[in-house]
């Protein structure tokens, strides 16, 4: 692609200045409400087209605006492939402060990378944003974001992009901040703040966020899965029948399973994992042999532990075994995927005391940091029917409560040795590198969190090392 590149520099004497031609095509009025690049930062492409359009059709020598409508072509359908790439083509001769970033973006509109890549160098930070994200670079889409936030503050897309990474390192503090985003106040950052609090342990300020966004299947999604009294059940139930969307019907399946309510049509769950878990959980015993199989290469404990419950229903010992054998392997530190384990093997009268063994032997810091909550999308007491306490009377060997573990693993010993440094700042850096390495430890991260932000952290006294 270089090569290319250079080619068309050494040639650029016989490169046709395509601009004349283009603009003949532009007819009719492009009025618009708000000048072409505000409409481009907040996201209305189709606008800043048209807005471009208009510039140019006063002033067809602004080289800007043929910039901008380049970049613009590379985000929403406005100039056609052949347009686009003859003005890309003349742009090479010109002042790359103006184009670098419009080209760049075209190039990797079009999927050539190393063209894109060679003109990050001289191009705007919302233009390398764009590039970093067609081309999946997180991290150029992390250092470009924070540099668009420097120059624009409030710039929506930097402050999602940001978010969202900083959702999935699980670096809660960092996230809620970033999601002011100048005090812009947009829906999605607003649900983005709602589930980070959440993550956080702070259901009911997550709650208020949901309630006061009109995020409604985040509402309902609380208001069935935490303290689930009658007035919230129907107040969930409710709100999940007046959204259509496949995300409603998810979550009426989990209440169907929990038999908090009817059963959506299974057509309206969509194709993602979690709702095609909820369909396998719903049909259960009517899965062909091939479907259940077929729930192995799901992602996550879940769908394994399903799989071994409706094989042990069917008869179908081996493969019950076989699946909570890898459950166990995924989540050996989650204790719902323990409880569901050894309610299947009591089903298939199969001893579970090597299961319990080798929980004994767990560190108990890593239990409690993994927590015994999963994704809101997952409703573990749906999957795993069973308390402590059925267990037990079904087999006195079992525990009638949790079962604590004894042993110490790599994981605990790291949350020690943080926890004794005498530094604030230095117990928070060695729990993020902590975190880093070992992303499931949801409770980890909510105790991050309340730490940095200096609120009182829960069970404090639990929350030292174990003996």
């Amino acid at each position: 692609m270089i090569g290319i590149l250079l080619l068309q520099l050494s040639c650029r004497d016989r490169v046709v200045d395509p601009r004349p031609k283009i603009q003949e095509s532009f007819v009719g009025s492009f009025a618009t409400r708000s000048p072409p690049e505000v409409a481009l930062r907040e996201e209305r492409p189709g606008e800043a087209c048209r807005g471009y359009k208009a510039r140019l059709q006063k002033d067809g020598q602004d080289e800007g605006a043929w910039a901008g409508l380049l970049t613009v072509s590379a985000r929403t359908t406005c100039l056609n492939r052949e347009e686009g790439d003859a003005l890309a083509l003349w742009a090479a001769t010109r002042d790359a402060k103006i184009w670098a970033g419009a080209r760049a973006e075209w190039f990797a509109f079009k999927g050539e990378e190393e063209a894109a890549r060679a003109l990050l160098s001289a191009a705007s930070a919302d233009a390398r944003l764009r590039v970093g994200m067609r081309l999946g670079d997180g991290d150029l889409i992390v250092d470009a974001a924070e540099d668009v936030l420097i120059q624009t503050p409030g710039n929506l897309m930097a402050c999602r992009t940001i978010v969202n990474q900083l959702m999935q390192r699980a670096d809660l503090f960092a996230a809620l901040e970033e999601a002011r985003c100048g005090g812009v106040g947009a829906p999605d950052l607003q649900r983005l703040t709602g589930v980070a609090l959440d993550l956080a342990g702070m259901t009911d300020d997550a709650e208020k966020i949901f309630r006061d966004g009109k995020a409604s299947v985040h509402l309902a999604t609380l208001l069935y899965q935490e303290n689930p009294t009658p007035e919230r059940l129907e107040e969930a139930r409710k709100l999940l029948t007046e959204d259509a969307m496949p995300p409603a019907r998810l979550h009426q399946g989990w209440m169907a399973l929990l038999g908090q309510g009817p059963p959506p049509a299974l057509d309206t769950l969509g194709d993602n994992p979690d709702s095609q878990l909820v369909r396998a959980a719903l049909r259960f015993s009517e899965l062909s042999d091939e479907e259940l199989d077929a729930l192995a290469n799901g992602p996550g404990a879940a769908p394994l532990l399903l799989q071994a419950r409706i094989a042990a229903a069917k008869g179908k010992k081996s493969l019950a075994l076989a699946a909570l054998k890898q459950a166990r392997e995924r989540e050996p530190h989650f204790e719902p995927v323990l409880r569901g384990g050894i309610g299947v093997m009591l089903e298939l009268k199969e001893d579970p005391a090597p299961w319990l063994a080798d929980w004994k032997a767990r560190d108990p810091d890593h239990v409690r940091l993994r927590g015994p909550r999963d994704r809101r999308e997952i409703v573990w007491s749906a999957l795993v029917p069973w308390t402590w306490a059925e267990l037990s009377r079904r087999n006195p060997k079992i525990p009638s409560e949790f079962p604590q573990p004894e042993g110490k693993d790599a994981v605990g010993d790291a949350w020690r040795t943080a926890m004794a440094l005498p530094d604030r700042n230095a117990r928070l850096d060695a729990l993020a590198i902590l975190l880093h390495q070992e992303p499931s430890l949801h409770e980890l991260a909510g105790f991050r969190y309340r730490m940095e932000a200096g609120l009182p952290l829960l069970e404090d006294a639990k929350a030292q090392s174990s003996p």
